[in-house]
């Protein structure tokens, strides 16, 4: 249960990341648009409701809006390039600025769908709004050392869950099921790893074997040559949790390159809450987590 008491901790250092030794008014500027709410989650809302817990004043706005509420602190999410005006004026009226990020956008490759949109440009402008915040807290070492050059004060915060999410139900099947969740970003992961054909030789000696794939539809079909698949959509965090639970019997998270080197450790969190066994690459964001670490070959995963 390490995995929980560092998320504990963590709660501790995004609260003192505002020098919460007197009550705030905190405004949290989120950058997840509805219908994909997800980095939000676990940067903002979940972060959000420890504040509010902490006695603070919390309220929200989407990142655009950023300045229209009167606020002592401003906790920013990642689009810091869309308002550097706004971050300016908060800069120069003395507000604590604090932004939230968890993405190596400099290392984004070319396969990530929005890559196009982190151009030089637009990277030159983030950097920019990073130098305006007084704390950068970030779900991953790499991360924070990647980012130090932009803000002196960086924080290595992990992701952390609010348990009222998590509803643990152990079902009785007679499959056995393979959970991997993650979309288009994730697909040179499942191709890289050797995890695509060891869940084909393993899938042909147990025959109840499924796998549980949740994303779009490229990645259903990115598992459909090797395994029979039990195929979803992307779904909500609420939702998300409790279809863990109830449909997974292990959980696999193949991971690969210098990208995927810098993510968090989410899905370990549904792991160990859910108490389900994980099998993931060997890379930094499932270090210390508990889960069964692996070589990324073909005999590795098998």
């Amino acid at each position: 249960m390490a995995i929980l008491e560092d998320a504990a901790s963590a709660a501790k250092s995004s609260l003192l990341a505002f020098h919460t030794t007197v009550e705030m008014r905190i405004n949290i500027a989120f950058s997840d648009r509805p219908g994909e709410y997800n980095t939000s989650c676990w940067r903002c809302f979940i972060p959000g409701k420890a504040l509010e817990r902490a006695g603070h004043e919390v309220t929200y706005s989407f990142i655009t809006d950023l300045g229209e509420v009167d606020a002592d602190a401003y906790l920013v999410e990642r689009s810091v390039f869309e308002v550097i005006g706004p971050l300016a004026k908060l800069k120069q009226a003395g507000k604590r600025i604090v932004v939230t990020l968890d993405d190596a956008y400099e290392l984004m490759p070319d396969y990530v769908p929005t890559k196009g949109n982190w151009n030089s440009a637009t990277l030159a402008r983030f950097h920019r709004g990073l130098r305006l915040a007084d704390t950068l807290i970030v779900p991953n070492k790499l991360l924070a050392e990647d980012y130090r050059r932009y803000c002196p004060d960086v924080r290595y915060i992990p992701n952390y869950t609010d348990m009222s999410l998590y509803h643990p139900v152990k079902q009785r099947r007679d499959t056995f099921n393979i959970l991997w969740g993650g979309n288009s970003t994730h697909l040179h992961s499942l191709k890289e790893s050797g995890l695509l054909p060891a869940i084909e030789m393993l899938c042909q000696k147990h025959s109840k074997v499924r796998m549980v794939v949740v994303g779009d539809q490229m990645c259903h079909q990115a598992f459909e040559k090797y395994a029979p698949i039990i195929p979803s959509g992307w779904m909500p965090l609420y939702q998300w949790t409790d279809f863990v639970s109830k449909t997974a019997d292990l959980i696999v998270c193949p991971l690969s390159g210098e990208y995927d080197r810098r993510r968090s450790w989410v899905k370990a969190i549904d792991a160990v809450v859910n108490e389900i066994p994980m099998i993931a690459s060997d890379l930094e964001p499932f270090r210390d987590t508990g889960a069964l670490l692996v070589s990324n070959t073909t005999r590795g995963w098998y």
